[in-house]
């Protein structure tokens, strides 16, 4: 898998909750440049505490994910991305990352890499 590029690399997995980031916060954007991407990834991206933003589909351009300290550093961190668009933000309760992709491998493979 790693020679089809399907394996596009490892990592470290962090606990954000042990490293001092307990709030984790999804927020959708609405900008109003005519084409986002070029004009706002590279300030998303600079900010330290977002860990993921996706370019989507609907009534908004963007769905960021972020992690901060506090409610105060949240809202510090939401105010940085309010400069950009418009937001609508949800906190997190609880989550779950299962690091698994479903992919489907035929018995061949699937012998392969389980001997």
């Amino acid at each position: 898998m790693e020679t089809e590029k399907i394996i596009t690399g490892y990592r470290a997995t962090i606990d954000h909750v042990k490293v001092g980031y307990p709030i984790k916060a999804l927020t959708h954007m609405y900008t109003s440049f005519n084409n986002p991407d070029l004009s706002i990834l590279g300030e998303i991206d600079a900010i330290p505490e977002v860990l993921r933003r996706w370019s989507i589909t609907g009534d908004s351009h963007y769905c960021i994910e972020v992690v901060a300290r506090s409610i105060e550093d949240l809202r510090r961190v939401l105010t940085e991305l309010a400069k950009l668009g418009k937001l609508s933000t949800c906190v997190a309760l609880s989550w779950r990352d299962k690091g698994t992709t479903p992919i489907e491998v035929d018995n061949s493979e699937r012998e392969m890499y389980n001997p």
